[in-house]
């Protein structure tokens, strides 16, 4: 699949609905003369995603930037206090056909990280 953000959110809610999750869109790009912002959900979240009780905020992104997103999440003191306000919170980190230097995957293959309280660094 070609490595374009709609593709990359077309791939990730697919792949959730298909593992029983209901998923919605959060980011949202508003054009101000030519210039284009975009704003995710708390500043991580690309996707919210929920399951029975559970509840998920899911940042899809290239295998390129899956290390940086997940850096970026893992310093964000929002992040860590939505993450701790329930055990049934979570955060992922997706990307796919990943070559990140030293994660070695198939072309196509899924990459996932849940963070866990101990990745928080704020």
């Amino acid at each position: 699949m070609p490595d374009e953000r709609g593709t990359q959110f077309a791939w990730a809610i697919e792949w959730y609905m298909k593992s029983g999750w209901e998923v919605g869109i959060c980011q949202r790009s508003v054009r101000s003369g030519r210039n284009v912002i975009t704003f995710d959900l708390f500043g991580f979240g690309d996707l919210f995603a929920f399951r029975d009780e559970e509840h998920l905020i899911i940042q899809a992104t290239s295998g390129s930037h899956h290390a940086e997103r997940m850096k970026k999440i893992c310093m964000s003191a929002l992040a860590k206090k939505w993450h701790q306000a329930s055990a049934t919170n979570f955060i992922h980190v997706i990307s796919q056909n990943t070559r990140a230097k030293g994660v070695k995957v198939e072309p196509g293959q899924i990459r996932l990280s849940q963070l866990i309280e101990s990745d928080f660094i704020c």
